[in-house]
């Protein structure tokens, strides 16, 4: 069940970084009410703000330690989904980062 937590938390942080980047083409700081309407915002927030209760509860079930190193996977996450969702490109120098990521998070484990 652990392992669970740990997919939903790196989700809902991938998740959260997609909104805030689709809420940030509608915001106008001059404009207060852009942000109070912005769904994408509310959403990132609300994707963002529930990921410490999964932290939480996954350290239930390992060491900081490796929950920690987990979040790693964020950093191959959030690039691969603005890849797919915002059509971002993706560099040769990120994808090694990537497989830099994986193999640390696999040698940790």
């Amino acid at each position: 069940m652990g392992i669970l937590y740990l997919v939903i938390m790196v989700t809902l942080t991938t998740t959260g970084q997609i909104f805030a980047k689709q809420a940030s083409g509608g915001l106008v700081m001059s404009k207060p009410w852009t942000i109070v309407k912005n769904p994408y915002l509310f959403a990132s927030f609300a994707s963002i703000a529930i990921v410490p209760f999964f932290v939480n509860l996954a350290l239930d079930h390992y060491e900081l330690a490796f929950v920690f190193s987990f979040t790693g996977i964020q950093y191959i996450t959030v690039p691969l989904a603005a890849y797919i969702f915002l059509h971002e490109k993706l560099q040769i120098k990120q994808l090694l980062g990537m497989l830099l990521i994986v193999t640390g998070v696999w040698l940790f484990a």
